[in-house]
């Protein structure tokens, strides 16, 4: 790091139910102002209150328990998507997944149900970033942070996807460069610097 801000004299409030497209250059701070909002890094100065609760070591649990988050990497464990899924239902028995609707997520995203016998590692790109999502849809939580989520689908999957999305009764914060999620008309644009 070489000291500067990221960002300064920076306030935001995002109503919930909100879909935003958080636009600008590469190297801005978008991914860090995603960092700052799942606790991975604290600002200097200033706070940060999510559904009422200051981002704090007493609410970080609460906090991250109500956001989905999907990296432009697709950071996922190098094991089967089944054995994700699994260890995403153990790991979320308060808030149990959705998992009566894998089969229908399956489809959305077109992808054969043999795709979660398969290490991660070996999916494609598109793959890995459809398998990412379809956490997303398991999980089911009220905030969605999504980086990059549409950079490696197809045009045809990149339709369906923000489709689906922006319809979801959920508060949704999009980083991409993707013209599809500009071009949709229930996306609210937020020139970052």
């Amino acid at each position: 790091m070489d000291g500067n801000p990221v960002f300064s004299d920076f306030s935001m409030e995002i109503n919930s139910g909100t879909k935003m497209l958080i636009k600008g250059r590469s190297g801005s701070g978008k991914t860090s102002l995603f960092k700052l909002l799942l606790g991975f890094a604290q600002p200097d100065t200033g706070n940060i209150r999510i559904n009422g609760l200051a981002l704090d070591k007493t609410h970080i649990r609460e906090i991250r328990n109500s956001f989905f988050y999907l990296s432009q990497d697709v950071d996922l464990p190098h094991e089967t998507g089944r054995t994700l899924i699994a260890r995403l239902e153990r790991l979320n028995r308060e808030h149990p997944l959705v998992i009566d609707s894998l089969g229908h997520f399956l489809t959305l995203l077109d992808l054969p149900p043999s795709l979660l016998e398969k290490k991660i590692p070996v999916l494609s790109g598109g793959e890995r970033q459809r398998l990412g999502l379809l956490m997303g849809f398991l999980l089911d939580r009220p905030i969605w942070l999504l980086d990059e989520p549409t950079s490696a689908l197809d045009d045809a999957m990149k339709e369906i996807v923000v489709d689906y999305i922006t319809a979801m009764d959920k508060t949704i914060l999009v980083v991409s460069h993707d013209r599809v999620w500009e071009a949709h008309p229930d996306i609210t644009k937020f020139n970052w610097r």
